[in-house]
């Protein structure tokens, strides 16, 4: 198997922790394009190496090891994203997807060269683009299907295209306001121009910040 492949399956793997806790064979797959007996030859044999951890319910979580790899690959991909975006003027949707074709081929010298001409600290999703050597910036903000009253929106921790397509249908993006109602089936995201009804796993994967925590 390739490095490439390596790197794909670190950054699905991240990104679904990030957003639900741990990342399941089906997610993985979806993500990635591929069959489950394919996925799961390949993440057990990055268990076997030590780079995941199989847990008792048969999801996949990164070892301490596998997070410093999982991060050298967030690093290039946001970082890709940043140069599609704000050099090439693509979609913050399409630029998701179109980097994964170049996100690979990027070295430490390109990604701070990136960097410097952008300025950038977040991917335009507003996920932390983590440091050269491998931190990253905390983030102090909460799924909006956990909120209610009036939030700002901080980022998209679930990055893929049909969710960042309706979101940006929808007008919502990092730096928007907006005021949350959650029922039992659904939650109600009352922006200025009118009212988005979303599902609960669309609105988990939006994080926010309460305004009056902002304005304390």
């Amino acid at each position: 198997m390739s490095i490439q492949s390596d790197e794909d399956y670190l950054l699905a793997v991240y990104e679904l922790i990030d957003s639900w806790g741990s990342a399941r064979l089906a997610d993985v797959c979806k993500i990635i394009g591929v069959a489950p007996s394919s996925a799961m030859q390949k993440l057990d044999r990055m268990a076997s190496q030590g780079i995941l951890l199989k847990n008792g319910r048969g999801n996949y979580e990164l070892t301490e090891s596998g997070m410093r790899l999982a991060l050298k690959a967030v690093r290039k991909h946001r970082l890709a994203e940043r140069l599609l975006t704000d050099v090439l003027g693509l979609g913050w949707a399409e630029a998701h997807e179109e980097s994964r074709l170049i996100e690979h081929a990027i070295d430490e010298r390109i990604a701070k060269a990136i960097e410097e001409k952008t300025g950038a600290v977040t991917c335009p999703h507003g996920n932390p683009i983590p440091s050269s050597t491998g931190s990253v910036e905390g983030q102090q903000d909460f799924p909006l299907d956990s909120l209610s009253g009036k939030v700002v929106v901080s980022r998209v921790s679930y990055e893929e295209f049909e969710t960042l397509y309706v979101l940006e249908a929808m007008g919502i993006r990092p730096g928007t306001k907006l005021q949350v109602d959650v029922e039992k089936d659904a939650v109600f995201l009352h922006l200025a121009d009118g009212t988005r009804r979303v599902s609960k796993a669309l609105a988990h994967v939006l994080r926010g910040r309460p305004l009056e925590e902002m304005a304390a």
